[in-house]
C-alpha cells in the first residue's frame, strides 16, 4: 500500500492506520469489513452515514453512570452486536473515531482503522440515506431481555427513593 508507505515516510507512526475515502470505496463489499460511527448521540448518524456502518453511542455503549469505560462483559457484547469478527477489518469514524480505535486495541484486535476524514468530505458514493434507528448490519440478536424486566424496578426506585428535588450543594 503506497499511501501506507507515504505516511510513514513522513514521520508517522503506523501508516496502515489511516484509510481514506478512496480505500473504503474500494473495499466496501468486503464481507470482513466493519464501519462503526462514534459519537456521543445518534444525531449525524440518523442523518446519514457510511453504508452498512452501525453507531456506538459513548454515553451509552462506552461509558457507565459514573462517566468509566464499561467492563470488558460489556464491550464484548457491543463487539457481538457489531458483527465483529476476529477476522474483521474495523474502521471508526465521527465525532470519536480514536475512541473506538484505542478499545480495539485495548482488546487485542488485529485490525483497526481510522477513517481520515470528515463527513463533509465523503463522496457521494459513500452517504446513506438518513435512517429512523440506529441500526446497521443486522446481528440477529435483540434486545436483553433480562434489562427490560428490571425496567418496572428501576422505575419503582426512582420514582419512590430518590428526592423529588434536587439536593442542594456547592456551585462548582
Amino acid at each position: 500500500m503506497e499511501e501506507a508507505r507515504q505516511m510513514q515516510d513522513a514521520g508517522y507512526a503506523r501508516g496502515d492506520v489511516l484509510v481514506d475515502p478512496p480505500w473504503l470505496e474500494e473495499h466496501l463489499d468486503d464481507p470482513a469489513l466493519r464501519l462503526i460511527e462514534v459519537d456521543v448521540n445518534s444525531t449525524a448518524y440518523d442523518g446519514g452515514h457510511l453504508p452498512g456502518a452501525v453507531l456506538w453511542n459513548i454515553c451509552r455503549d462506552l461509558k457507565d453512570g459514573n462517566y468509566s469505560l464499561v467492563d470488558a462483559a460489556a464491550i464484548e457484547k457491543l463487539v457481538v452486536r457489531s458483527g465483529i469478527a476476529p477476522e474483521s477489518t474495523v474502521v471508526f469514524y465521527g465525532y470519536a473515531p480514536a475512541m473506538g480505535f484505542w478499545l480495539m486495541n485495548l482488546y487485542a484486535h488485529d485490525d483497526v482503522r481510522i477513517l481520515d476524514c470528515s463527513r463533509a468530505f465523503w463522496p457521494p458514493s459513500l452517504t446513506c440515506a438518513p435512517t429512523l434507528n440506529s441500526g446497521g448490519r443486522p446481528s440477529g440478536r435483540r434486545g436483553d431481555p433480562v434489562l427490560h424486566r428490571r425496567r418496572p424496578g428501576v422505575h419503582r426506585v426512582v420514582r419512590t427513593q430518590l428526592p423529588a428535588q434536587p439536593r442542594p450543594g456547592p456551585d462548582l
